[in-house]
């Protein structure tokens, strides 16, 4: 019993208030190793809320936005390798739920996906939730990259009423790129996606473009966005991301 814990403790250790607090709280908490430098250690604890309500954390979450063939992609595998982050991309979740045989979207999402148009943010932001939960659960991972989202009012809106207590915005990352460079990396890149063709290409960057600057808007009033130029090279380009991230990731107190 705890009674029988606490004597033992009086009798033999000169610490048990902490040993006592430990045995008490450990089921309600979440270990994080503390080993690092605190900059280092304090973005660890994004997310804990999201993992267990008792916990007073969230999330930590970096928005990139762009149309297709901006060079999301590119750009966050090299950020989720220098900042240890794990990049989710929102195309790719909605892709591989489709192609489930055992989901219970996929036929919901397919016409969608096919015609280059937006999925039903509940369907994009339940998937989002479920992958940050599982990143965290296999690797401990609380901060995340996402890409292709939110991608018009819909999607924000729907994230702020579903994740608002699950996730915390801390930097949106624009990316700028003129469209025929963007359609020339596309059929380019020959991934086997079912939406690279000219046509729809042009449609959906069309639509990132109308339909993203409310998106891109609100997030510029509340101080987070930053416009990058990614008709450069790869290196070019994250040299610039590096100076946007590195006080909010690295010098962060």
């Amino acid at each position: 019993t705890i009674c029988q814990k606490i004597a033992e403790w009086l009798k033999c250790s000169k610490t048990w208030p902490s040993l006592l607090w430990l045995e008490v709280f450990s089921p309600l908490g979440v270990k994080v190793t503390s080993v690092n430098d605190t900059n280092k250690v304090y973005p660890l604890t994004f997310g804990l809320q999201a993992v267990n309500p008792q916990a007073m954390q969230e999330f930590g979450v970096l928005f990139i936005l762009g149309g297709p063939g901006a060079g999301k992609g590119t750009i966050c595998q090299k950020i989720a390798e220098t900042y240890n982050l794990v990049h989710l991309s929102a195309g790719e979740l909605l892709r591989k739920e489709m192609s489930d045989p055992l989901s219970t979207h996929a036929a919901e999402i397919e016409p969608y996906m096919k015609a280059g148009t937006i999925v039903p943010v509940e369907i994009t932001c339940s998937l989002l939730h479920k992958a940050m939960l599982d990143g965290f659960k296999s690797k401990q991972c609380l901060t995340y990259l996402i890409d292709g989202f939110p991608r018009n009012e819909d999607n924000k809106s729907g994230w702020e009423r579903n994740m608002c207590d699950k996730a915390r915005v801390l930097q949106v990352l624009v990316l700028d790129c003129p469209e025929d460079m963007c359609i020339k990396r596309c059929l380019g890149r020959g991934c086997g996606r079912i939406d690279d063709n000219e046509q729809t290409l042009k449609n959906r960057i069309t639509q990132f473009k109308v339909e993203g600057l409310p998106v891109i808007e609100y997030y510029t009033h509340k101080g987070l966005v930053t416009h990058i130029d990614s008709s450069r090279t790869p290196d070019e380009v994250f040299r610039d991301v590096q100076r946007v991230l590195d006080p909010i990731l690295v010098n962060s107190s």
